[in-house]
């Protein structure tokens, strides 16, 4: 799935912001009171270098895993990220965002 943001200020369209959500996984298992789950995510954000007329990466591709646990009206979470998390800011991305 991707997620494009565009900016259509004085009816000029171009791209500003894009989510690309390469892989998305989701568990669950239990029953009423009780249950455990799963949940993956693959993922990256680029921006539109406009001057450079293509797309940058914000933050690189990450993996993402959230698990919980609900146990007898206690609700456990752990968020882990599987890989080195990379986030770029450049002076063309500040000039977008400005």
């Amino acid at each position: 799935m991707q997620l494009v943001l565009i900016n259509d200020y004085l009816n000029i369209f171009y791209p500003v912001l894009s989510v690309n959500l390469a892989h998305f996984d989701f568990k669950s298992v239990g029953e009423f009171g009780q249950y455990n789950g799963r949940c993956l995510v693959k993922a990256m954000v680029s921006y539109y270098n406009a001057t450079a007329s293509e797309w940058e990466p914000l933050i690189e591709k990450f993996k993402v895993e959230l698990i919980s646990n609900h146990y007898k009206g206690q609700i456990f979470h752990l968020i882990s990220v599987k890989n080195d998390f990379n986030v770029n800011v450049t002076t063309e991305l500040l000039k977008t965002l400005i």
